[in-house]
């Protein structure tokens, strides 16, 4: 090895060039050994300085000067070669510092000039921008804070990182990144932390470049002390038109990452839960169909009959109901034969206790016995009385109250004055009674119950007197007088009422009645004439039998004489027989409303695949969970429709719960870690290329994720898990590349698009 220098003072000729000054002399090696001082005077004297042993002088001259002179000091004690004096020059290291403080201080000057100018924006002017800021509204005071400063602002702020933040939020103006736009990822400290200690759980295979470790070592996450990110630390604008703004390197990325590999052949973590992070909406056992119910069928089975690509290529929707099911499912939804579910109906209660209470309740139908519907319990919660009395009733069957407690009974007649005032309201107010009872976004449950169908409650053998009972109950006068329920002689129902209003238009006795001042009804003579009828009553007599006339007599009369052959002709012909109607529940086949008169009950049948009516209820159910009534309308649906055999329900917000009536599908301005374009990898040709990532799992019970579980994130997909190598077959450098960007968005949320300018 080639020694450039030799550092000992005998040999060397070391001459301090981290000096301002050096020796005039140096060029021609006879640099004095002290050289100048700091101010560049020369500090020269004599070649050595002698050193006096006992009583003589001794020469001190060193090696590297040519050692001990012949002639020694002289007899004074001083060195006989004087140094003549020199020039100091300036060193090198001075004359470049000297040459850069002078450009420096030209060029500040030439800055400061034009900075006072009043054409800075375009003398200063880094270059052309991309096409996306290239807009006429767009200018330097759009992005940069320091553009309308002064001079010694914008040399500040040249120096200042406090500035990169405040330029971010002029990024913010057009750019909308959602709560924690210039946190890493726009995601909380927080959800981050916890993000990075579930990275760091995960093993990783594979080194880390030495470009990457060095990179984290030297200057580490370029965030400022806040945790922000400013944008311009990977956004990088000014280097043309068609220059990536988005575009980074993967060193970029893993700089910041608390795991660092090499790429996504090399050290990527194993998938977890990808891509199925929750049960889909729609229950659908893939297995189950394409091995059983297709199979059976004589049905062929393609991902192209029920998937398609969305608008964005994002994701892979599903057809509709009418496209993919229908065939299948409709006869299920619609229930031939089925006499449909009950709403609203008249219940029943024990007949003793109507006996009972016949002057203070009014008409009952005395064959009623059903119990009141769900529906019927939520539109009754809406009075406060009666739903008070709901509550004592828990438990107690309305048919035997005859053993019931005093308070019981009390309730019970509560509850029957509660079920005839709903009914009422409904007769009298329509809407405004549901939405005083369940509120202005629930009225429309009963939406399209024919008001006619309504009306039914107030016929002659159901609740003829309903209205003029309900207004007196609820002014405290007395009801019109009543018998005791009579039960039918037959499966007709017959009301309970007794001295009501007769349908022929007859008077009821009353106090003042000159009849007399019993409670029963006036019988109606049929047989009397009207010069019989002392008490004027209007109803006409019978008319008295008529003679039969001779043949001869009757002027064109054409029915033939008795004995005749055409008379005898004319009675052997059959009597014509009307046929029968059409019965209310055959009527409403495809779907709606009938009354059932043998259940006093009005009720309804699905119309098919999203029935209006059974979806409200279910959604009412839905959003009013911790509602005892609501909740059993929700399980009785959900029991006896086929809406839930299909349509899952997760838990919402508080005791809520969600009804999923739609497949997944990505949210539109919805940004997560991993982006996959679903029509880049989808061949539409075969049908079948889903199939070569999604592979079935015919072991796993897909449709037990739903039993009685409204949590989606319990479940077991029906679908094996996606393997990294499934990607890593096509994704590598050489083939479609594997950058972390290709797959890995920055910006995590849901947010707005961009606007196009900043106006």
């Amino acid at each position: 090895m080639k020694i450039l220098q030799l550092f000992d003072f005998k040999t060397s000729r070391y001459e301090r060039p981290n000096e301002a000054w050096v020796c005039g002399r140096k060029d021609s090696c006879e640099s004095c050994p002290l050289g100048p001082d700091r101010k560049g005077n020369c500090r020269a004297t004599d070649e050595c300085q002698p050193r006096r042993e006992e009583d003589r002088w001794h020469c001190t001259r060193t090696d590297t000067r040519g050692g001990k002179c012949p002639d020694g000091p002289r007899p004074d004690g001083s060195c006989c070669k004087p140094i003549p004096t020199c020039v100091p020059q300036r060193s090198v290291r001075s004359q470049r510092g000297i040459a850069v403080l002078l450009a420096v201080s030209l060029t500040l000057g030439a800055i400061l000039l034009a900075l006072g100018l009043k054409a800075r924006d375009e003398i200063f002017n880094p270059g052309p921008r991309t096409a996306h800021h290239a807009s006429a509204d767009i200018n330097c005071a759009s992005c940069h804070t320091s553009a309308q400063m002064s001079s010694s602002d914008w040399l500040q702020a040249a120096f200042s990182k406090t500035n990169a933040h405040a330029d971010s939020l002029r990024c913010l103006v057009c750019h909308s990144l959602g709560a924690n736009p210039t946190q890493p990822h726009g995601l909380p400290p927080a959800q981050r932390a916890q993000l990075t200690a579930k990275a760091l759980t995960r093993p990783v295979t594979g080194t880390a470049p030495l470009a990457i470790k060095t990179a984290a070592f030297l200057g580490g996450p370029p965030m400022g002390a806040d945790g922000n990110l400013a944008c311009a630390t990977c956004h990088r604008e000014h280097h043309g038109r068609e220059f990536n703004l988005k575009k980074l390197s993967d060193a970029s990325c893993q700089i910041c990452h608390a795991t660092n590999f090499e790429s996504f052949n090399n050290g990527h973590p194993q998938f977890t839960n990808f891509p199925a992070v929750r049960r889909t909406r729609i229950e659908f056992d893939h297995a189950a169909h394409l091995n059983k119910y297709f199979t059976k069928a004589g049905k062929t089975f393609q991902c192209s009959d029920c998937h398609v690509p969305d608008a964005s290529n994002r994701a892979m929707l599903v057809r509709g109901f009418e496209t993919n099911c229908s065939s299948c499912h409709q006869d299920t939804i619609m229930r031939p034969g089925s006499k449909g579910t009950p709403v609203l109906r008249i219940p029943g209660f024990d007949r003793k206790f109507l006996e009972a209470r016949v002057t203070t309740l009014g008409d009952w139908p005395a064959d009623a016995d059903g119990a009141i519907t769900p529906f019927m319990k939520v539109l009754l919660a809406g009075d406060p009385a009666t739903s008070k009395a709901m509550t004592a009733l828990q438990g107690v069957d309305l048919l035997a109250l005859s053993s019931a407690t005093p308070e019981a009974k009390v309730a019970a007649e509560q509850l029957a004055w509660g079920v005839k005032e709903l009914f009422a309201d409904l007769i009298v107010s329509g809407h405004d009674a549901l939405k005083k009872r369940l509120g202005e976004k629930s009225a429309a449950t009963l939406g399209q119950l024919p008001a006619e169908l309504v009306n039914t409650f107030t016929q002659a053998d159901w609740w003829p007197n309903l209205l003029i009972e309900v207004a007196a109950h609820r002014a405290g006068q007395k009801l019109p007088g009543h018998a005791a329920p009579v039960a039918a002689e037959s499966t007709k129902p017959v009301a309970v009422a007794a001295s009501r209003t007769p349908t022929t238009g007859a008077k009821p006795a009353g106090d003042d009645d000159i009849l007399g001042g019993d409670e029963k009804p006036i019988a109606v003579a049929s047989t009397k004439t009207a010069d019989d009828d002392i008490i004027g009553d209007d109803k006409p007599a019978a008319k008295p039998a008529q003679p039969a006339k001779a043949a001869d007599d009757d002027i064109g009369d054409d029915i033939p004489a008795a004995g005749t052959k055409a008379a005898q002709a004319k009675k052997a012909e059959p009597a014509a027989v009307a046929p029968e109607r059409v019965a209310p529940e055959k009527w409403v086949s495809a779907g709606g409303w009938h009354v059932s008169p043998n259940e006093f009950s009005i009720n309804y049948r699905a119309s098919g695949h999203g029935d209006a009516f059974l979806k409200s209820w279910l959604e009412l159910g839905a959003t009013r969970a911790a509602d005892a009534p609501a909740r059993q309308v929700f399980t009785e649906i959900a029991e006896n429709a086929s809406c839930m055999k299909c349509h899952s329900v997760d838990n919402a917000a508080g005791h809520t719960l969600a009804v999923n009536w739609k497949s997944g599908a990505p949210k539109l301005h919805d940004h997560t870690f991993v982006k996959f374009s679903h029509g880049a990898h989808y061949n539409s040709v075969d049908g079948q290329s889903c199939q070569n990532c999604h592979k079935l799992d015919a072991s796993v019970n897909y449709t037990a994720s739903f039993k009685d579980n409204f949590d989606p994130a319990k479940f077991v997909s029906s679908f094996r898990q996606l393997q990294q190598n499934d990607c890593a077959r096509c994704h590598s450098a050489k083939v479609v590349g594997n950058s972390c960007q290709l797959c890995h968005a920055y910006h995590i949320g849901e947010f707005m698009p961009t606007k196009l300018t900043g106006s």
